[in-house]
């Protein structure tokens, strides 16, 4: 699946709203609320209304599992998996041995477990080997890929058309004011001293000459 937009559109900020609307469906305290009129995220104090999510929530709330992947920190990496081992699991382990353990079971999650694997900016990600497009290994049947581009990638590098299930045109974001809302909240006490330092500067007196 494609979705296309210039830049600016909004395709990496619907991206990452994706996964955060993916972890709070599937977290604990939300889910529970599903069928209310409100929802609780793990903050009780903060309350989410049934707009402030994906609308799909059905649909989002079959992947068992959402990786999200930035290609232009991956370029000359041919295969998905290869990617989510560098940009994830690396990250997360300096062990060698408890990397190993899991590579193998991310693997074996890709086979078994429904997925939906983000690959965020297709115009920024180039292959020497010829590639126009990242690999999915053929074992990992259950995974979902939807891939962010500009207009003029899927052109300049010939995609063919058996290789698009979907294709998308994002043309903007209809509430930008809310999406930064909602964006800020994730990273709340850093926000509070943010717009504290912005009140500050903005009700400083201008010094007269």
């Amino acid at each position: 699946m494609f979705i296309q937009g210039e830049a600016g559109s909004g395709k990496s900020t619907f991206l990452a709203i994706l996964v955060i609307d993916w972890c709070s469906i599937n977290s604990k305290t939300s889910g529970k609320q599903l069928q209310t009129d409100e929802h609780y995220t793990a903050d009780a104090k903060a309350r989410l209304r049934p707009s402030d999510f994906f609308d799909d929530l059905k649909s989002l709330k079959e992947y068992t599992f959402v990786f999200h992947v930035t290609l232009r920190d991956s370029v000359n990496e041919i295969n998905i998996l290869e990617m989510l081992k560098k940009q994830i699991i690396d990250s997360i382990y300096g062990d060698k041995d408890k990397r190993k353990n899991a590579y193998r079971l991310l693997h074996e999650i890709m086979e078994r477990e429904r997925c939906l694997i983000l690959l965020d900016g297709l115009d920024e990600w180039t292959c020497n080997e010829g590639h126009r497009l990242p690999v999915l290994a053929v074992s990992h049947s259950q995974c979902d890929v939807l891939i962010t581009n500009r207009p003029w990638k899927v052109t300049e590098a010939m995609i063919p058309d058996a290789k698009i299930d979907m294709l998308l045109q994002l043309e903007r974001v209809n509430e930008p004011f809310e999406v930064s809302r909602r964006l800020f909240c994730c990273t709340a006490p850093c926000v509070k001293h943010t717009v504290s330092s912005w009140k500050v500067f903005l009700r400083r007196p201008t010094r007269k000459k």
